[in-house]
């Protein structure tokens, strides 16, 4: 996909995003975390294979066997930007320039990514901790969840947070410790008339602003 500018360290606070301000971390929280549990993790993805960061069309759709998500195929590309509901401005970091965060125009963009799971389970990408299940417009049932990981942009570390969207239903509650690869809910349609398939966003928040991460950009910083 185009990319549009690429913006510095110090971004808009106006940013209009969707969810909740998850945020609620010391500075020092994610480096903690990551030294605790990277060497714990397995790589989400079979050597060589990269999560599509443009836009998907059926019958397009990669089918990869991840050894933490299962067998899926993906359905919807990082940060695609047709397809999808109307979206405002919002930033992110690709694996073509994982340093940089750029700034995307308003368009029906994908927030994160969206695949199918052959056995319809939901699972964890890596190990935290349980924020909050709701029920959301647009979203449906959706779980958030703070990883102990960290991603690093500009010098800095900053806990990397995730939210599972559309699920049939969750098993999972606030507060609960989860493993990488640890079955959380069954994939669904909720919040809308959508094919059943799972919705992941993954992000960090710099200076109040929400910024996506591709799935690549994290494995990449993980070496895993």
């Amino acid at each position: 996909m185009p990319h549009s500018q690429a913006v510095g360290p110090t971004l808009p606070s106006e940013l209009i995003t969707n969810g909740k301000d998850l945020l609620r971390t010391e500075e020092g929280y994610a480096s903690e975390q990551q030294e605790k549990t990277t060497d714990e993790l397995i790589p989400l993805f079979p050597d060589g294979f990269k999560l599509p960061e443009s836009q998907l069309w059926f019958p397009n759709y990669p089918t990869v066997v991840s050894p933490v998500l299962g067998e899926i195929t993906i359905t919807g590309g990082f940060m695609e930007d047709q397809g999808h509901s109307a979206k405002p401005t919002t930033y992110a970091v690709f694996s073509d320039r994982p340093t940089e965060v750029l700034q995307l125009p308003p368009s029906n963009r994908n927030l994160g990514v969206d695949y199918v799971v052959s056995d319809h389970q939901i699972r964890t990408p890596y190990p935290g901790e349980v924020i909050d299940v709701a029920v959301e417009r647009g979203y449906g049932n959706r779980c958030y969840i703070k990883f102990n990981i960290a991603f690093e942009l500009d010098g800095r570390k900053y806990p990397v947070f995730g939210a599972f969207a559309h699920a049939e239903s969750y098993s999972v509650e606030p507060g609960q410790v989860l493993h990488q690869g640890e079955s959380i809910g069954v994939m669904g349609s909720s919040g809308g008339d959508y094919p059943v398939h799972v919705d992941l966003r993954l992000w960090i928040e710099v200076d109040g602003t929400r910024i996506d991460l591709s799935p690549n950009v994290i494995e990449a910083q993980l070496d895993v």
